[in-house]
């Protein structure tokens, strides 16, 4: 359930303009995590706009500058088809520390001389526009760029957080990105509210050291919930025949997301592995891009006598071809130790699939009782449930998913109702200000 400013009546103030942060998005091209998330509201300007009535615009950041974008230069955006050949042959020629080190070498570099094509002028706002950062927050000058238009224009900005799992597992991440994260995030100033996609996110924030985080227990924080289904960005409706291949006639079992420790991949292939020392009619299929800390797990991948067999790994998967494993599969596995919100857990309930999840609070908010919950000490509560799934009756009937379309209706709805508050509460404090000076 959601507040719906625009169906309910409410009378509400409006600024004349939203701009959406996209910046790191544009830049890599991706399309995971994050980057997803990104690309579904982006592709959704124009429903925002019909719908609330606000100008709504795509921005970068360019040489310190936000420059407006369309919709078709984000959601076109790609990463370098031979740059992905060349990290797809040397994942797997390569030895793991080896590849980690050209991947790693190889980002700083794109990022620091990247040059968006794009001529444009930068934006103007008007005082009590928004900025709406959606992108990742603590790269590229984000938080640098807005204590300027804040000064200059007197905007708002309003922050989406996915999670603050940084801040507390920085074991989770190399050294870099809990030091990047946390020292913006402790610039508690600059954003003005804050919007997350699951209550779990909100307890945790709220619950942060004021020490080390001002004013961040007082902030102002709203939820919206990220959509279910996938609509691919191009028609094409051919799918990889590797994968039609591997899917033909087996019990194919789905892990989606970023190799990286929390994910939890480890303890998945320990629970297969075991399954399979007596039972091969299973295969485990594993989608997501190389991320970080998972040297081992990848070396594991590649040398098991599984590999390419009952165990496949797709580091570089379209749309099409995961909306494909999502309508075959007997189950998905979401086995993270923490999580913002877990996607692939939504995703899997839209295709009305089995979904087998670890037992963490925020999968209980956003699955309820659909998932089949194991605990995560327990090994063999795991290849339990993977070999007691069952395909399921039509749940969709008393679940309601969120769509696409829904998220970015609450996604700003929201970021209203907290534009609403904040107007309120300045003006209250202005009103106070002038109180005193008489």
């Amino acid at each position: 359930m959601f507040f719906d400013l625009v169906n309910c009546g409410v009378k509400v103030e409006k600024p004349k303009n939203i701009f959406i942060d996209c910046t790191a998005t544009y830049y890599t091209g991706l399309n995971t995590g994050i980057q997803r998330v990104v690309r579904n509201i982006i592709a959704r300007v124009d429903y925002i706009e019909t719908n609330f009535g606000i100008k709504c615009t795509p921005v970068i950041l360019k040489e310190g500058q936000f420059i407006p974008i369309s919709k078709e230069d984000l959601l076109n955006k790609k990463p370098d088809p031979k740059v992905l050949k060349a990290k797809v042959l040397l994942s797997k020629i390569l030895p793991s520390k080896v590849y980690f080190f050209a991947k790693n070498l190889y980002g700083r570099l794109f990022l620091f001389f990247a040059k968006p094509s794009i001529k444009a002028n930068p934006i103007v706002p008007q005082k009590g526009d928004i900025i709406l950062g959606i992108d990742v927050f603590w790269e590229l000058g984000l938080f640098e760029a807005i204590i300027k238009y804040k000064k200059q224009f007197g905007i708002f900005f309003i922050l989406l957080i996915y999670d603050i799992i940084p801040l507390m597992f920085p074991k989770y991440y190399r050294d870099q990105t809990p030091k990047k994260f946390k020292a913006n995030f402790k610039k508690t100033d600059v954003f003005d509210a804050i919007v997350t996609t699951s209550h779990a996110n909100v307890y945790q924030i709220k619950k942060l050291s004021e020490n080390e985080f001002s004013g961040i227990s007082k902030k102002l924080i709203d939820v919206f919930s990220l959509g279910s289904d996938i609509k691919p960005l191009t028609q094409s409706v051919n799918h990889n025949e590797h994968i039609e291949d591997i899917v033909k006639n087996s019990k194919i079992f789905l892990m989606v997301g970023t190799l990286e420790p929390r994910k939890n991949h480890n303890f998945v292939l320990d629970a297969f592995e075991k399954i399979w020392e007596n039972d091969l009619s299973k295969k485990l299929i594993i989608v997501g891009r190389i991320g970080w800390l998972c040297e081992n797990t990848l070396k594991r991948i590649k040398s098991s006598k599984y590999y390419n067999k009952n165990l496949f790994m797709f580091n570089f998967l379209n749309d099409e071809d995961l909306s494909y494993l999502y309508k075959n599969a007997a189950a998905v596995i979401v086995a993270s130790t923490i999580e913002g919100f877990g996607l692939p857990l939504a995703e899997a309930m839209y295709y009305n699939v089995p979904v087998i999840a670890s037992d963490i609070d925020v999968f209980r908010e956003i699955g309820g009782s659909y998932p089949i919950y194991f605990n995560l000490s327990s090994i063999d509560s795991l290849v339990d449930a993977i070999n007691n799934v069952k395909p399921l009756a039509d749940k969709t009937q008393t679940i309601k998913l969120t769509t696409w379309d829904d998220s970015a209706t609450q996604l700003i709805d929201k970021t209203l109702i907290l534009y609403n508050q904040l107007r309120t509460n300045s003006e209250a404090f202005n009103e106070k200000s002038t109180d005193n000076r008489h």
